[in-house]
């Protein structure tokens, strides 16, 4: 016959002859230290709120950047084509984001960063550049730092000198194709002087009326592309919304603490529990 275990306090729950736990060791153990385990439990929701009060907040902004473009002109026989690409790749822009010597001193210190021992390594915690799937003129920037302020201070910093990168990109692009555009132009209006001197003139026909009316769509066609050049301020890089400042501390969060606090001074009070039964039970032996 089995003995009573409920009657004393002092039971031991392992002493079952077939070394099998049973419904009624669980339910006499709890009887027994019921007040043992939620002491437990409640000193542990105590700690996950001081741990909630105390610890360190984190705070996250997000901003969706638009990459900057380029306008490329193509002509074909019967019409010309707009096309736009990405002044750079946008993983080149990641890649060179996440470095910290692409930041200035200003960046660092609105960041919190300027007095921390591993720079890079707080930076790739804390910011984060991601490129979503099927949108390759598009670059999530995420931010996280100690306050709202700091948070919103770091991310429009990090915005300004993508901003900025960007246009010195879209700058020396342009500037490159003007001067070959003003070159060529030159080559076009020499040749056009040339073709339309006083000998040529003497000589007009179709064929040489044809070659001028070519030579003067040629360039205007050139004026035109230096045109469009030169009115590109709308392609410059530029958020596609508002930053957006999380209003509520992404850590810590307090009903996750609450329940770590309780899980583990549930865990704490029974591990308590059943250690000093085992202990009760070699004293008696």
């Amino acid at each position: 016959m089995k003995q009573d275990r409920s009657s004393t306090g002092n039971s031991n729950y392992f002493s079952n002859s077939d070394n099998e736990l049973t419904l009624e060791d669980i339910v006499v153990f709890i009887k027994n230290y019921w007040k043992t385990i939620i002491g437990c439990t409640f000193i542990g929701i105590i700690s996950g709120t001081i741990f909630y009060l105390f610890a360190p907040k984190q705070y996250e902004a997000i901003a969706k950047i638009k990459m900057a473009q380029i306008k490329q002109i193509t002509t074909t026989q019967f019409t010309q084509n707009n096309t736009l690409n990405n002044i750079e790749d946008p993983q080149s822009l990641v890649q060179r984001m996440n470095t910290i010597t692409s930041y200035s001193n200003e960046a660092i210190s609105k960041c919190g960063l300027e007095h921390v021992f591993d720079i890079q390594r707080s930076f790739n915690k804390n910011i984060n550049f991601d490129i979503p799937k099927a949108q390759n003129n598009i670059v999530v920037l995420t931010v996280r730092n100690t306050t709202k302020n700091s948070t919103l201070e770091c991310i429009k910093e990090i915005v300004k000198i993508i901003r900025a990168d960007q246009a010195q990109l879209v700058k020396e692009h342009y500037d490159n194709e003007i001067i070959i555009l003003d070159s060529f132009k030159g080559f076009i209006k020499g040749l056009r002087m040339e073709f339309l001197s006083d000998d040529a003139i003497n000589q007009v026909n179709d064929k040489t009326k044809t070659i001028n009316s070519d030579l003067i769509y040629l360039l205007n066609y050139l004026g035109e592309k230096k045109s469009v050049i030169q009115n590109n301020a709308n392609l410059e890089s530029k958020l596609i919304a508002p930053i957006y400042l999380k209003e509520k501390a992404i850590f810590p969060d307090l009903t996750i603490s609450l329940l770590l606090g309780g899980v583990f001074g549930v865990l704490v009070g029974t591990l308590f529990s059943l250690f000093r039964n085992l202990s009760q039970f070699k004293s008696n032996s």
